[in-house]
């Protein structure tokens, strides 16, 4: 999935911070912004040496979106499940609290997993290339 953001600035080591507009599918998830934000600003390697105020076309790797969906909401529901299960039969509370301390205890996993994933520069999201705005409106 390729997205068009604009580079807001180059960090000293290379990087560049592109910034995307906030999409309307945005507005019911609010997982990496809040609803202040019109935007979001993601830092990730230069690799088509742009410059501060360049449009830019970012390459969103479907696999890390798959495993980034995964882990943020099938991975919480799945331990809560587990924890409700395991706890059949004994009180509501303990059942109640055994879901929760799942559900926490999955997403301490999902940062650890998020850490562990999205280190791996085939799941970054890479520049493409440097686009002019006439270009930019067609895409």
């Amino acid at each position: 999935m390729n997205e068009t953001g604009k580079v807001t600035k180059i960090k000293p080591d290379g990087r560049a911070v592109v910034r995307f507009d906030r999409k309307a599918s945005c507005e019911s998830c609010n997982m990496c912004m809040s609803k202040r934000n019109m935007y979001i600003d993601y830092t990730l390697e230069n690799t088509a040496n742009a410059k501060a105020g360049d449009t830019v076309i970012v390459d969103l790797s479907t696999a890390a979106l798959s495993i980034a969906t995964l882990i943020v909401y099938v991975l919480p529901i799945a331990a809560a499940l587990v924890a409700f299960m395991v706890t059949w039969g004994m009180d509501q509370r303990i059942q109640f609290g055994a879901a929760l301390g799942a559900v926490g205890a999955a997403f301490a996993l999902a940062a650890v997993l998020d850490a562990k994933y999205f280190k791996r520069k085939r799941l970054k999201p890479k520049m493409i290339k440097i686009i002019n705005m006439e270009e930019s409106q067609n895409v």
